[in-house]
């Protein structure tokens, strides 16, 4: 005996199917060639009431059946460039956003030292010849886009520390992940 689960039956609960009526059509259509099939089933359960289940039509055709394997894959830049501070130092303004396209020799960051923030300018007060500024310019050292800002304006940072990430224009690819059971359908080029 066949048991079938049913959507008016509560959940888990299986029922017995005492009769099982299927009514098909299979027909050609002569004047565009094509075959054509629909079908009424009915589930007689053994009880009073019946489960009908219809079959639009449908047409059968005769094609190769195709197969696909979707696979994913995730985009990446494959260089990337890091700034780091070349100083011990405050920020004191940063000029790019994440997802800024950036050339070289570009300013990204404005640092000045502890030292000439506590002091000020008072060297240069004192002696106009000893030009101290304390203040360090960083520039991009490739073209690309910030894909990483790891300080803002205002953040202390240590000599060699990262501050942001350029990845290169140049290097943007796809990493796919393949079984290898599917390395014989790969080709370059």
């Amino acid at each position: 005996m066949t048991k079938i689960e049913t959507t008016n039956a509560p959940v888990n609960e299986k029922m017995n199917i005492k009769t099982i009526d299927v009514q098909g059509k299979e027909w050609f259509d002569r004047v565009n060639g094509n075959s054509y099939f629909s079908a009424r089933i009915t589930l007689n359960f053994a009880m009073s009431d019946e489960k009908t289940i219809c079959i639009p039509l449908t047409k059968i055709s005769k094609e190769p059946i195709l197969e696909y394997v979707e696979l994913n894959a995730t985009s990446t830049f494959l260089m990337k460039s890091y700034v780091k501070s070349n100083i011990n130092g405050y920020i004191e303004t940063v000029t790019v956003k994440p997802g800024e396209f950036v050339t070289e020799a570009k300013s990204l960051f404005r640092l000045i030292t502890k030292e000439a923030k506590s002091i000020d300018n008072k060297v240069n007060e004192l002696n106009p010849g000893f030009k101290f500024s304390g203040v360090n310019n960083i520039k991009a050292n490739g073209r690309g886009y910030i894909t990483q800002l790891n300080h803002q304006a205002g953040d202390y940072v240590q000599d060699g520390e990262q501050l942001a990430v350029i990845s290169d224009v140049n290097s943007f690819a796809f990493i796919l992940n393949l079984p290898y059971e599917l390395k014989k359908y790969i080709r370059v080029g």
